[in-house]
């Protein structure tokens, strides 16, 4: 890569890797020339593979609120997944949006860009707006409310950190070893 429209192209397959955003829909129209950038890391946990690689350590006042966040979580859904943003702050990640902290210790935030979304949310009580977008919305709900919690993770459709129950690990083992033996 020498040239200005080279340099230009790795800038927003970066910025597309790292930011989130489809790589495609950021860098449109560069064809060809993008794939090997793109071949090279990308995918949901491109931003906190990044960062890891990088370097980037978490500061103590982020440590602390994601002990504090994952107590909150954990009090409502114990196996909810709790995992850093790109930036390091905590969050649990939903296939309809995303739980967050917010500005203090007595909100969390629940982020979607899914606009039918907001109008489901807002139904529960003690969910209010934020910021809403034409795009996306950021709403608050009080943090010591479990039942307004356990809603929100509902609806955005949390994810939960898997486990196999002991009656279950003896019929995976013999799934894989079925499955390797036919080949």
């Amino acid at each position: 890569m020498s040239g200005a429209g080279d340099r230009r192209i790795l800038f927003h397959a970066l910025r597309a890797v790292w930011g989130g955003v489809s790589a495609s829909r950021c860098v449109r129209g560069f064809g060809k020339r993008l794939s090997p950038i793109l071949a090279q890391g990308g995918g949901a946990h491109a931003g906190r593979e990044a960062a890891r690689r990088a370097g980037v350590r978490l500061t103590n006042e982020q440590r602390e609120e994601t002990e504090w966040f994952r107590g909150q979580i954990a009090a409502v859904v114990l196996r909810a997944r709790v995992v850093p943003d790109v930036e390091g702050w905590p969050m649990t990640p939903g296939q309809l949006g995303r739980v967050e902290a917010a500005l203090d210790r007595s909100l969390l935030a629940v982020y979607t860009d899914r606009m039918r979304m907001v109008s489901k949310l807002l139904v529960i009580p003690g969910v209010r707006r934020h910021q809403v977008g034409e795009l996306e919305a950021q709403l608050l709900f009080p943090a010591d409310d479990p039942e307004c919690l356990r809603e929100v993770l509902r609806l955005v459709r949390a994810r939960v950190r898997r486990s196999a129950a002991t009656g279950n690990v003896a019929a995976l083992v013999r799934a894989r070893g079925a499955r390797g033996s036919s080949g």
